[in-house]
């Protein structure tokens, strides 16, 4: 399941039934589930209730290792409209100042899309909680 939720998140799709979507539809998404279809009630209880507290420090440290194993680069990353330099510039040291300050953004970045995971989290769990009571109501 853990697997299924990195892909997804580095597929950019945070929501549970976007994430049940992908496991449906996507080849890859397919194979890391090892064909299992599971649906979204589970998969919110797995990300909001089991591994909550280790999923944010999974994330940050699977991008960390992503840039220094060089399978990911950083030279197009974009931040409030400005870019790090071409090497065909001039200025194509890197101070180490700025280097610091451009890790501070990425942690800063990673923490403001966990934050959003975890609202649309919630906000899943508030919807599958009324809609138990809804269906309770309509058995009774």
């Amino acid at each position: 399941m853990l697997k299924i939720i990195l892909y997804a998140y580095s597929q950019k799709v945070y929501s549970c039934r976007g994430i049940e979507k992908l496991t449906r539809e996507n080849i890859p998404a397919m194979w890391l589930a090892a064909m299992q279809q599971p649906d979204f009630r589970t998969i919110n209880e797995f990300r909001g209730q089991r591994m909550k507290a280790l999923m944010d420090e999974l994330f940050e440290a699977m991008i960390q290792k992503l840039i220094e194993e060089n399978y990911i680069t950083m030279e197009h990353y974009f931040l409030d409209g400005t870019k790090i330099e071409a090497n065909a510039n001039k200025y194509s040291f890197v101070w180490k100042k700025s280097t610091l300050k451009f890790e501070a953004k990425l942690r800063e970045k990673i923490h403001e899309t966990l934050q959003y995971i975890h609202e649309l989290t919630a906000l899943e769990a508030g919807t599958t909680q009324k809609e138990t009571e809804q269906n309770a109501e309509i058995t009774e």
